[in-house]
């Protein structure tokens, strides 16, 4: 499948109450037998080399792709979006102060930064975690996912989430994910990709329709989901989503009892792509998520390959859902991370 394939992927908008190697040398090629009359097949030539994420060295930026949650006027008033990989950096990580630093609306006014000295001592497996007091009064929380995350060793995606103020004051949460990515022109294999290894992570709230206040929050990782990618279309597909999630308890411990929301969620995605200011061509896929029987709930997802010709995937998604019989709401965010 050649990902040039471009499709006309709006973005969109939904107005709702509150709310995880060493390097990697390129594949062998293959061929090289005897074609007919004996004749040698032709070598292919060696695809792109990719750097695992763990191996890169020096300052970084990253373009990655994600669905936010935005407050833009107080109150408990959420857009909820999603935001194709960036332009230009937005993410950028300085190796001698280890230090990580976000544009949380692109545009460059409005940065966050979390050194060594912001870290969580205990964080959940497989995430590095960081909290910062901001100006609102509140804690910032930023993380990342390691290599090895969901008892699955990635070498090329990462996860991240943000959770917090603007200095300018409105709540933002992200969810993102970035990485190594796969070049454009560095094509899925013939007959598509099955990815056999999948990772949920991400956070569920149920917010009081009347307050406007959120009541419960969920650890989504016991959700489960299967993900794929057609070689001979323009459309990816991510067959399901089942979103679970166990109580995140007052003191920061996950309940025992794992609470079934949406068992059926799935969607399909275009791919697209657009020269960022580097000269880089970037590719995402972008799509709509639809939860059968559910018709109260509404997503959406933005993400990418990465590594050699796919070889990891990973997408953010943002559902929101309207509970039967009340004014309640819940608002999924996360990402999908899958790996062949």
């Amino acid at each position: 499948m050649n990902l040039r394939c471009l499709a006309l992927c709006a973005p969109i908008a939904m107005l709702v109450a509150c709310g995880g190697g060493g390097n990697s040398a390129a594949p062998p090629p293959t061929g090289g037998g005897v074609g007919a009359g004996g004749t040698p097949a032709p070598t292919p030539p060696p695809g792109p080399s990719y750097t695992a994420f763990d191996d890169l060295t020096g300052d970084q930026g990253f373009r990655p792709g994600c669905t936010r949650s935005l407050n833009p006027g107080g109150g408990f008033q959420l857009t909820l979006e999603r935001i194709p990989r960036a332009l230009a950096d937005t993410l950028f990580f300085a190796e001698t102060t280890e230090t990580w630093s976000l544009d949380l609306d692109g545009n460059g006014i409005d940065f966050k930064t979390f050194a060594p000295t912001d870290l969580i001592p205990d964080p959940p497996a497989g995430r590095r975690s960081y909290a910062k007091a901001n100006l609102a009064g509140s804690a910032d929380l930023f993380s990342v996912t390691l290599r090895e995350f969901g008892g699955i060793e990635f070498d090329y995606l990462r996860g991240t989430d943000f959770v917090g103020n603007a200095d300018s004051g409105p709540f933002v949460g992200l969810a993102c994910v970035f990485g190594v990515p796969t070049l454009v022109d560095d094509d899925l294999p013939e007959g598509g990709l099955d990815y056999t290894q999948v990772a949920v992570t991400g956070v569920g709230v149920l917010v009081d329709g009347t307050t406007g206040l959120i009541t419960n929050t969920f650890d989504l990782s016991d959700s489960i989901a299967t993900f794929s990618a057609a070689a001979e279309s323009s459309s990816i597909a991510t067959t399901a989503i089942n979103l679970r999630g166990r109580e995140i308890l007052a003191n920061g411990d996950l309940a025992a009892t794992v609470t079934q929301f949406l068992d059926d969620n799935a969607g399909q995605g275009s791919f697209d792509s657009e020269v960022g200011t580097d000269g880089v061509e970037r590719g995402d896929f972008i799509g709509n998520l639809e939860s059968v029987g559910n018709p109260g709930a509404a997503g959406a997802f933005v993400g990418w390959f990465y590594g050699p010709q796919g070889v990891e995937a990973g997408y953010a998604f943002i559902l929101q859902y309207s509970v039967p019989g009340s004014i309640d709401q819940l608002i999924f965010q996360g990402q999908v991370l899958a790996k062949k």
